[in-house]
């Protein structure tokens, strides 16, 4: 801090010309109108007490970003209410024992060369105008506007509070404080603590039964070192209550006060149990139906092997019913890491992918000798991809397309480079999709009704799964002209 004026406080004209020199330092320094005021009342509230003190000094003085006031009084410096008043006027305050230093910042803080605070010392020492009356009433002036600024502030700060009320009394949260040993609880916090009258901390600690002694320790260090304090207990009613709580300083009074919130999060905690025992029932059942099945099935495709030649229209259905469970065991494999695992694994490497759409519609024509793909050519399209995973987003995209499309209308398929992205590209002709269901029709088991085909309704969902694992997306357009999935992937480097 940089001294630019000290006053020795003699008399009470000393308060007067005090006051005086603060407003113009104020003024110097581009301080607003009442800010400046502001400055002003606290020098004249500063030097009155020390002249009724004396001996005493007030320093006017100047740092990187502020404009400082110091009061320093030998015998000591009562801290009371009316210097707490002045000292909130502005923005920081230090007090010590004899010593008082109040703060205001600078909006525009200047470069501090000696000739600078040499031409301020020059500028304060210099005598008053004779229109000595006249700054007074500007000054007065200019405090009304700051009393009338300040007043529609707090009218502000009332207002917020009441919406703040409404909006704690709206959430049922109740409030809490502890003031150095005192507990203060809201009317709602009580009631949910199914307490009354005084309580204190160790009171409630005996109430809250072993999860008490986590509470006071979380306090402890909240009180200790500021860490945030979020405690979840069961009352003896049974109902779940989580304690939120922040340490707040009061840097005037030296105090720290411990405030938060308490609420009710039983419907929160029942929600999160049901939901741990409903995934826990899923990878059971999806374990059971995915592995305990593979045996068997295996079983039974190796006997139909055996049967070749006996009665090839019975084997053939053997073997078509034995893949056709063997693809609900795979799709509900992927269900299972798509949902309760890390996602789909997948292998990817430079790939042309205009290559594998191929390959996958010749089978799929193979499969439904019945229906029309149209492949349109454009050319090899290299893209970082797993070969047989893609091959699988493919085939069920084209499955898809057999089950909802006009069977009498080609499903025209199309791969393509645009706009530096690896474009797939499905269309088929036939019934559009409800607008309700487009935004819902990669998630898994939305059917209106089974398929045909025994499927789970997860095709579309691992498709969505298996395109975000290549980091790239899929969408859906569907109108009166037709439905058409669109898969977009990133082109491989050098492509």
């Amino acid at each position: 801090m940089i001294p630019v004026l000290e006053l020795p406080l003699a008399n009470a004209g000393d308060v007067s010309f005090a006051r005086g020199r603060a407003f113009r330092l104020a003024s110097k320094l581009d301080l607003s109108p009442p800010d400046k005021t502001r400055v002003a009342v606290v020098a004249g509230e500063l030097a009155q007490r020390g002249f009724e003190t004396k001996p005493a000094t007030l320093t006017l003085g100047i740092d990187r970003d502020d404009l400082w006031l110091q009061l320093r009084v030998p015998g000591g410096i009562d801290f009371d209410e009316e210097l707490l008043g002045a000292s909130q006027l502005l923005d920081d305050a230090a007090h010590e024992q004899d010593t008082l230093v109040l703060k205001t910042k600078l909006p525009n803080p200047p470069v501090l060369t000696d000739a600078y605070v040499a031409a301020l010392r020059i500028e304060l020492l210099a005598s008053d105008p004779g229109d000595a009356p006249a700054s007074v009433k500007r000054q007065n002036r200019e405090l009304v506007l700051a009393l009338a600024e300040q007043e529609a502030s707090a009218a502000a700060l009332r207002a917020s509070e009441e919406r703040l009320k409404l909006a704690v009394r709206a959430a049922g949260l109740g409030s809490w404080e502890l003031d150095e040993d005192e507990l203060i609880l809201s009317q709602r916090a009580a009631k949910l603590l199914d307490v009354q009258g005084d309580v204190t901390l160790d009171m409630l600690a005996a109430k809250l039964g072993p999860r008490g002694a986590e509470l006071l320790e979380a306090l402890e260090l909240l009180q200790a070192s500021g860490e945030p304090l979020h405690v979840e207990f069961k009352m003896p009613s049974g109902r779940w209550l989580a304690f939120h709580g922040a340490r707040l300083t009061n840097k005037r009074k030296k105090r720290r006060r411990i405030t938060g919130a308490v609420l009710d999060v039983t419907e929160h905690r029942e929600r999160e149990e049901e939901m741990r025992k409903r995934l826990d029932f899923e990878r059971q059942l999806v374990g059971i139906v995915s592995h305990d099945l593979k045996s068997p099935l295996t079983a039974i495709s190796m006997g139909a092997s055996m049967l070749e030649g006996a009665d090839d229209f019975v084997v053939d259905r053997i073997k078509h019913s034995v893949k056709r469970a063997q693809q609900l065991i795979y799709d509900l494999l992927d269900f299972t890491h798509a949902r309760l695992g890390s996602g789909i694994p997948i292998s990817p490497q430079r790939t042309d992918i205009a290559q594998v759409v191929a390959t996958t519609v010749e089978q799929m024509q193979f499969a439904h000798p019945d229906h029309t793909f149209e492949l349109l050519p454009y050319g090899a399209v290299f893209a970082m991809a797993d070969e047989p995973r893609l091959e699988q987003v493919v085939t069920n995209l084209l499955a898809n397309a057999v089950e909802y499309g006009d069977s009498k209308r080609p499903i025209v398929v199309r791969c393509f480079e645009e706009d530096g992205l690896a474009i797939v590209s499905v269309r088929n002709e036939g019934e559009p999709i409800d607008q309700d269901r487009v935004h819902t029709i990669f998630e898994p088991l939305e059917r209106d009704e089974p398929a045909e085909s025994g499927s789970l309704g997860l095709g579309l969902f691992i498709v969505d799964q298996l395109v975000r694992a290549h980091e790239g997306e899929v969408e859906v357009h569907s109108g009166e002209d037709g439905t058409e999935f669109q898969v977009r992937l990133p082109l491989a480097a050098g492509a």
